[in-house]
């Protein structure tokens, strides 16, 4: 039983030594991305409501495109209209010239006799006037006929100018729509991503909230340990490092999140490398842990406990025994880390200590 307790106990070191800055920066993240998420939204109304005001551009140019079609082919007809009158009154006016011809010749060709009596005693003075009836009335109607031809010439010079006019609004309107429907389409898929966008962030805070409640179960769960000596300490100095490289963290610098701090050394190492044990113990935590990827915690005496995180795999479980210098995991980039490397850290009873004092200088 007292054995159980102490692994508990030392289990639950590591965890507490990184409660309240893992929890800080949960919560940071949360916050931050609630803030990213309301941003998004207010973003996306704004989208929403452009493309809306566009939708409606584009109904009223669709609207006034037809309007003017209409017109177009009203005055295309009007045109017609006019060119048909033309053709009709020049056909009548070459008629009249015809008809014209055709009475003057035929009354010459008449003879002396038809003359004479015509114009009875006297020929000339009635003949003229006969002649002068006859060519004024037919002057007048072709008179009349040339006017009507160059007002219905003017009228239809007037509309084909007013019907370029209107096929140019016409090609005006089509551009405006066209240029509508591009700055519509790209308003769309810039509605698509924020939706998008929206989505992984939701999905992302539900993350970062089954990350905490798992960290809170996870501390909740393991009870502190107490102090039961201090033989870990005589090899303050002593320890063989995890991993051969160089220092990549260091204990209490800044991480990434601008909030916490690392409660621990990481070391640079290639992918797949060994990890060792410093000394000898128990482990008594292995498996994912927020922030530390794949982590493996080893218990030691007098409530001491070494920490290796940010592993690829792992090589031990949870009540396994190991040696100083043994095989425990591979090193590797999970959890926070952006290149491979391993987590090392050294706690006592929730108290993070600084590795760098228990590890052999590097020589």
């Amino acid at each position: 039983m007292r054995q159980w307790l102490l692994l508990l106990c030392l289990a639950c070191a590591p965890a507490w030594s990184a409660d309240k800055a893992e929890q800080a920066a949960l919560a940071a993240k949360a916050v931050d991305l609630a803030a990213e998420q309301k941003a998004e939204r207010a973003q996306k109304a704004q989208v929403e409501a452009e493309s809306k005001r566009l939708a409606r551009r584009i109904e009223r140019l669709e609207a006034d495109l037809a309007a003017q079609n209409r017109r177009v082919d009203e005055q295309r007809g009007r045109v017609a209209d006019f060119s048909a009158q033309r053709q009709a009154q020049a056909d009548e006016v070459q008629g009249l010239r015809d008809s014209l011809a055709d009475e003057l010749n035929a009354f010459y060709r008449a003879g002396p006799e038809v003359r004479l009596a015509l114009a009875g005693d006297n020929a000339g003075p009635r003949l003229v006037e006969y002649l002068r009836f006859l060519t004024r009335a037919r002057r007048d109607r072709l008179d009349s006929l040339l006017t009507e031809q160059k007002r219905l010439a003017s009228a239809e010079r007037r509309l084909s100018d007013e019907n370029q006019r209107l096929a140019a609004d016409v090609a005006r309107l089509d551009e405006e729509k066209r240029r509508l429907g591009e700055s519509n389409a790209r308003q769309n898929q810039m509605l698509a991503k924020l939706e998008a966008n929206l989505s992984t962030r939701a999905a992302r805070q539900a993350e970062v909230k089954a990350d905490q409640a798992r960290l809170k179960a996870l501390l909740t769960q393991l009870p502190r340990g107490a102090n039961q000596g201090l033989p870990f300490a005589q090899t303050k100095g002593k320890l063989e490092w995890p991993a051969a490289g160089s220092f990549i963290r260091n204990f209490g610098q800044l991480r990434a999140d601008g909030q916490s701090k690392w409660t621990g050394l990481v070391i640079a190492a290639p992918q797949g490398g060994e990890v060792k044990a410093v000394k000898d113990g128990t482990v008594a935590y292995a498996g994912w842990l927020l922030g530390y990827g794949l982590l493996l915690v080893v218990e030691h005496d007098n409530g001491y406990a070494t920490l290796y995180g940010h592993n690829q795999t792992l090589s031990k479980e949870r009540g396994d025994s190991v040696r100083a210098g043994e095989t425990i995991a591979r090193a590797g980039a999970t959890g926070s880390l952006t290149q491979s490397g391993v987590f090392f850290g050294v706690n006592r009873q929730g108290q993070a200590l600084n590795p760098r004092s228990w590890l052999k200088k590097a020589g």
